[in-house]
């Protein structure tokens, strides 16, 4: 996205660079991807990821609605972040939804969760935006408000108005990206549409951008 204050004449537009690994890992089946979490591929599954140390907001809504969500035959790749793993609650979450969800303090494999992933719920942050794109993954931003001079909403915001994500705010509620999430899940002409948009959006060659205008400059 260009920046605000700079002179367009002075901006490049480079794109944030991707891991090769995720591309690579992008070209399985979704079958494949869905096996690797012990998943149904026949059954829809939802992405929550906050990052590396997770997030409370996004913890505390699958605490909220996993019951409701597993009625409605969602399954839940959930990325907990390192805190839940480290007050011991794994083995009690494993315990209490079973298959449905595969809860981990951390996803190594994220393009294998991408492709997984019917719809994915995330923060806003530069470098998952990016790989939304890059993987077309229909998604739910709900950016952080604890970030320096709010950018993860200016992100948001941004490519939502695109059309390439839906955008939430932790202010609207629960209740609200509960609706948001089981809505996308169920509208598919939504899903494609956004998938296209994003796709379209990505700048898959970013790194080779950077490096060719880093060269350029020696």
């Amino acid at each position: 996205m260009p920046c605000e204050g700079i002179p367009e004449d002075k901006q490049v537009i480079t794109g944030v660079p991707v891991r090769k690994q995720i591309f690579e890992q992008l070209r399985i089946s979704r079958e494949e991807a869905c096996a690797h979490f012990d998943l149904d591929s026949r059954k829809p599954v939802l992405l929550i990821t906050g990052g590396s140390l997770g997030s409370k907001f996004f913890n505390e809504f699958v605490v909220r609605y996993c019951e409701k969500l597993l009625d409605k035959d969602i399954q839940i790749i959930w990325q907990t972040g390192r805190a839940v793993a480290d007050k011991g609650l794994m083995a009690d979450i494993k315990q209490r939804y079973g298959s449905s969800v595969y809860a981990t303090p951390y996803i190594t494999d994220m393009g294998i969760a991408w492709k997984a992933a019917t719809v994915a719920v995330t923060r806003g942050g530069a470098t998952t935006i990016a790989e939304i794109l890059c993987a077309g993954c229909p998604s739910i931003v709900v950016p952080s408000p604890h970030v320096a001079d709010n950018h993860q909403e200016a992100n948001a915001a941004y490519f939502a108005e695109k059309g390439a994500i839906i955008m939430s705010k932790e202010q609207d509620g629960y209740e609200v990206l509960f609706e948001k999430v089981t809505w996308l899940i169920n509208s598919n002409e939504t899903r494609t549409a956004l998938a296209d948009r994003a796709r379209k959006l990505a700048i898959m060659d970013a790194s080779d951008r950077i490096a060719k205008l880093l060269t350029g400059w020696l």
